[in-house]
């Protein structure tokens, strides 16, 4: 039995490819399933269908004075026409070299030709959960980056920090020892000297009347 389980992990390894077997789901292109029929051409215009190959829908805003056709994401940006994923839009455009612009520094140039038709992909490019949108102009070799795939910036784990602080020596200030200061016994107050006897030193006379 356990022989058995071991052949039969060892096919699965063998037919998951290597970015399943590193725990990667890469992206694939979303089959076209509609195609908009196309607008009628005026005098100095061209056609210019634009196939979305991603899983999500997007919208495009035209800006005719600059020849500037700006992509958004859903929820992003809002543009006046619609290109949901697996779906083809044809544009009448006015014969120039255009741009194709979506949230990255690259822009994708397409030169519109006169009563001809030109044609871009939108390819996605990635990991499922973290993908980027290439544009391809087949009828004139361009490819740009129009939105980047952003990757998670790693988790660096830092080793904590120990920093050992000296010891603290609290040392006791010095005692000082004052003397203590012990005032005088108060005065006593002396005795008033003894008053004088009288006759001792002078006889004096004096003399008394009785009345009967």
């Amino acid at each position: 039995m356990f022989k058995h389980l071991l052949l039969v992990m060892a096919l699965v390894l063998a037919v998951l490819s290597p970015e399943a077997r590193a725990g990667q789901n890469h992206i694939s292109l979303a089959p076209l399933v509609h195609s908009f029929a196309p607008p009628p051409l005026a005098r100095k215009q061209g056609w210019l269908v634009i196939s979305n190959h991603d899983w999500q829908d997007y919208s495009l805003g035209i800006d005719p004075n600059n020849h500037d056709l700006y992509l958004y994401r859903r929820g992003e940006g809002w543009g006046s026409v619609e290109i949901p994923s697996g779906n083809s839009v044809t544009l009448a455009l006015e014969k120039s070299n255009w741009s194709i612009r979506g949230n990255s520094s690259d822009r994708l140039r397409v030169r519109v030709r006169e009563g001809l038709t030109g044609t871009v992909a939108l390819e996605p490019f990635g990991y499922v959960g973290n993908t980027g949108l290439t544009g391809v102009s087949n009828s004139d070799n361009e490819r740009a980056t129009l939105f980047d795939a952003y990757a998670p910036a790693p988790v660096i784990v830092q080793p904590p920090v120990i920093v050992q602080q000296p010891p603290v020596i609290v040392r006791p200030p010095p005692v000082v020892v004052v003397p203590s200061h012990r005032p005088p016994p108060p005065h006593r107050p002396q005795a008033p000297p003894p008053p004088p006897q009288r006759g001792k030193d002078k006889k004096k006379w004096g003399f008394s009347l009785f009345f009967d």
